[in-house]
Parts: C-alpha cells; structure tokens; sequence
C-alpha cells in the first residue's frame, strides 16, 4: 500500500515536471516568435500586433501616439566595404541604440532589412519631436563611435485619431521617412 503511494507520487511529480518545462518550452518559443532572430528587438508581426493594440487604446480612450520609421542611409555600403558580418552589428548597435533612447513602455521594432520603428504610447507631436530627436542623436553618436559612415531618415506620424488599420499607420509613416530621404537624407 506505501509502495502504491510512492509509485503514484512521483509519476505525480513526474508530470508536474514535464508540465513545467513544456510551459518553459511554450514561452521560449512564443518570446522566438515575437523577436527579431539577429536584433532580440520586435520582429515586424509582433511590432504590428503592437501597434494594432495601440490603435484599439486611441479609439477607445482618445489618447494620441506616435508612430516612428527609421531607414539606415547608406547602410549597403556598410556591407559592401566590410561585409554582412558588420553590417549585422550595426544592426545590433542601432537595436540597442533605439531600446536605449526611449522609455519603457516605448517599443522598437525591426520592421525588415535596415528599417526599424518607434511606437510611443501616450505621446503628442511636441513630446514625439524630442523623443525622436534624442534616439537621433544617440544613433549618431553611437555610429560615430563604431566608425560606421551612416546616418538615418526618420518620418514621424502622431495619431491624435484612429487609422483603419496597422498596415495604414506604418504606410503613412513610411512616406514621412521617404520625405525626410527625398530631402536629402540624414533628416526627421
């Protein structure tokens, strides 16, 4: 009778182990498939989930946000001159660059290639422009360092009213940033 309860004990203690790394395991992969593989910053899908979310808060509570894009100039002939391998730590400098110059509740996104985003909650046009400018300059001073020769374009659209969907915020900041690129580069 003891050796009956020992035996269902630990096949007791036996399940709640696989039941815990099976959930270590979930939340491992689920936290993969949010993070961009080379920056550990949102991947594009998570970022749009974000914003999505963002989008749902503005038209329930009328609170504005600001959408950033940001594009590396000239981030080719990083990779042309020194090869993937720099081009893909300048990738990492300006991911933690970004993380670095915003708040907490911010979130930066790679969004593809040498394109990333600001999402700031709870953030206005005047606020945004500081904000911005602040990840700006900490973007130039860090690639200064590096001895990386870009610089970035940077368009920036404040929502004090709902857009139709994430796709259409991030387009219409898109076309801000090539306003900036068109103006030539190195812009907000």
């Amino acid at each position: 009778m003891l050796w009956n309860a020992v035996i269902r004990l630990g096949f007791f203690l036996l399940i709640v182990n696989l039941v815990y790394d099976l959930k270590k395991r979930i939340e491992k992969e689920k936290e993969f498939s949010r993070s961009d593989f080379l920056t550990g910053i949102a991947n594009s899908r998570h970022f749009s989930d974000l914003l999505t979310m963002e989008l749902k808060r503005l038209a329930r509570d009328s609170r504005p946000f600001t959408l950033t894009y940001i594009d590396v100039d000239n981030f080719k002939s990083v990779n042309d001159a020194f090869g993937h391998k720099a081009g893909d730590a300048l990738l990492r400098l300006i991911a933690d660059t970004l993380k670095r110059s915003v708040r907490e509740i911010d979130a930066v996104g790679r969004l593809g290639g040498d394109e990333f985003a600001l999402l700031l909650p709870l953030t206005g046009q005047e606020q945004a422009r500081f904000v911005v400018e602040r990840a700006n300059n900490a973007l130039l001073e860090s690639v200064a360092k590096g001895r990386y020769d870009v610089t970035f374009s940077i368009g920036s659209v404040t929502f004090d009213s709902s857009a139709a969907s994430a796709d259409e915020a991030i387009s219409l900041a898109d076309k801000t940033m090539y306003q900036a690129k068109k103006n030539g580069k190195n812009a907000i």
